[in-house]
């Protein structure tokens, strides 16, 4: 049975999205690329402050970082969440709408 996962290589994917909804996705760093993971990350958090600011206004991105955001600071948080065209202004707000 051909799966989703059978078309990725895992070896040479640098992250992982599993699932989302719509205006959020969560992206975690695969496992096998963790001592990278803030390059990683500082580099996805730059290429879509170049989309956000490159779109001219139709494409409104915001990236937060769980670990830093959620109080618990779980280990299964996801690595970043972008937020896509969302209406929220700020994490503090995105804490409030969903009571983290």
């Amino acid at each position: 049975m051909l799966s989703l996962l059978n078309l990725i290589d895992l070896k040479r994917s640098k992250v992982i999205i599993v699932g989302h909804t719509i205006p959020f996705s969560a992206i975690y760093i695969n496992p096998l690329y963790l001592s990278q993971a803030d390059e990683i990350i500082s580099k996805l958090e730059e290429k879509l402050d170049k989309l956000n600011k490159h779109s001219n206004g139709k494409i409104s991105i915001t990236v937060y970082k769980p670990k830093e955001t959620y109080s618990n600071g779980s280990s299964k948080s996801p690595d970043l969440i972008i937020s896509v065209n969302n209406r929220m202004r700020s994490s503090e707000e995105f804490l409030i709408k969903y009571n983290v």
